[in-house]
């Protein structure tokens, strides 16, 4: 088994002290716990078109104890793995990295005085630009209206080493109103000789009981960084739902050889280049009466300023993208429901539309059974780049035009409250690569929660 961050085989120092921790705390003292969740999802794949088949499976599982001392001490695990199970890597090279991957492994020290809560471990920080990292967050008094945050450790990577590299930051929040929610956090990010700075405001607010906004400003090296603005409204008595969402992008962010090669690494979304841009996305829902359900949208992303050269726009193509979905519930018969679909995706070199149709029947409320198909038409603008071959030049030409037919089918099987199965099976008939295949899942999920708190007699 390899753990992200080490150099060797061996797991870092943290994670054995949270698995013997686990051990210790979690384990001979379960009785005191108040409360255990556990999730387990598990899928078997298996594939074969012309040039073979392939069997590989995926694991995730998620463990939380609360109040393992009561009011005081929480623990969660979470993890996945992938397994390529004939080990066939000809067919899936994705599939090459096989090894358990830890995402979080923490405990939650809550209720130390004006400590809210230590949190210590492999940890994500959602309140600030999703960071996964090894260390520690501490917040102070968080349920009061104005509350303080700080945070370190070391960056997680699954793909390369981060002993070189380190985070740290803080923040505040303050809640004058139930409604309104200001966050303020500036945080620094050491990559390698590298060392960048960055900070954010970020604004909350609901307006009524319909009407919701979340607003984002942020910052790297004190420039602007990006904008996001995103409205969500519902009005009941139109049976109407409309999310807005506007993301602009003013400067142009990283350039050269090393911020491109971080684009699609563990810091790409913080480090890598984008070109200024902006972004739309619009959705619109409207259910008419219990029978119809009418859902539209799509975005529109755009440059700004001059186009330049390619180095300059690179990981920032323009692009335009919409949507249709009509449903029907109650089609002919209860539980029946029908859904037909189109979408189109274009943008400076390629073209897809996709036509898709479903139909979907509960008989029962632990079964359900689906059948559907798709059509999806790609058109790619040719690239011709040359090469040279044994001192003679080569030209090579990528693929202009691909159709693809998906006909698939799926039982959902739910016996009890806490787990269920999925099987589904599906055929693709194409006009290139290797044409048609088989692609047949099996899938279990498990879902285990209960209170653990001894009851009171009266």
């Amino acid at each position: 088994m390899s753990f992200p961050g080490a150099s060797s085989n061996r797991p870092p120092l943290w994670c054995v002290v949270v698995v013997v921790g686990a051990a210790s705390l979690g384990a001979p003292r379960i009785g005191r716990a108040q409360e255990l969740d556990l999730r387990l999802q598990s899928r078997l794949r298996w594939d074969r078109d012309a040039e073979g088949s392939d069997w590989d499976a995926t694991y995730y599982t998620s463990l939380r104890i609360a109040d393992i001392v009561q009011n005081r001490l929480d623990f969660k695990l979470s993890g996945w793995g992938l397994w390529d199970i004939d080990a066939d890597d000809a067919f899936d090279e994705a599939l090459d990295q096989r090894r358990v991957r830890i995402s979080e492994a923490y405990f939650d020290l809550r209720n130390l005085g004006r400590l809210s809560t230590l949190r210590l471990g492999r940890q994500w920080l959602y309140e600030v630009d999703n960071l996964h990292f090894d260390g520690a967050t501490v917040w102070v008094d968080r349920e009061r209206p104005l509350s303080f945050f700080v945070f370190g450790g070391r960056p997680v990577s699954y793909y390369a080493s981060t002993r070189r590299a380190w985070l740290i930051g803080g923040g505040l929040v303050w809640r004058p109103t139930w409604r309104t929610q200001h966050q303020f956090d500036v945080y620094a990010l050491q990559d390698d000789s590298e060392v960048l700075t960055a900070s954010a405001w970020r604004w909350n607010q609901t307006w009524g009981r319909q009407l919701r906004t979340t607003t984002r400003l942020r910052f790297i090296e004190g420039d602007i960084r990006d904008f996001r603005a995103h409205l969500t409204r519902f009005i009941e008595r139109w049976g109407l739902g409309l999310d807005l969402d506007l993301y602009v992008q003013p400067r142009e962010r990283a350039t050269g050889d090393e911020a491109r090669a971080r684009a699609l690494a563990e810091f790409g979304r913080i480090l890598g280049p984008r070109a200024p841009t902006v972004r739309l996305a619009a959705n619109v829902s409207k259910y008419f009466g219990e029978a119809w359900l009418a859902q539209l949208g799509g975005s529109v992303r755009r440059r700004l300023g001059h186009e330049g050269n390619a180095e300059d726009t690179f990981n920032s193509v323009e692009s335009n993208h919409a949507y249709l979905h009509l449903t029907r519930f109650n089609a002919f018969v209860r539980n029946l429901d029908l859904t037909a679909g189109v979408e189109s995706f274009n943008n400076e070199l390629d073209r897809l539309l996709t036509l898709t149709g479903q139909a979907s029947y509960r008989p029962h409320p632990r079964w359900t059974f689906s059948i559907g198909a798709s059509f999806s038409h790609f058109d790619f603008d040719p690239i011709d780049f040359s090469t040279r071959l044994n001192g003679q030049d080569d030209v090579d030409l990528l693929l202009e035009e691909l159709r693809s037919y998906v006909y698939f089918a799926e039982v959902r099987w739910r016996p009890a409250d806490h787990y269920e199965w999925r099987a589904d099976l599906a055929w693709e008939d194409t006009d290139a690569f290797s044409g048609n295949g088989w692609t047949a899942r099996l899938a279990f999920t498990y879902h285990f929660h209960r209170s653990l708190a001894k009851k009171e007699t009266p």
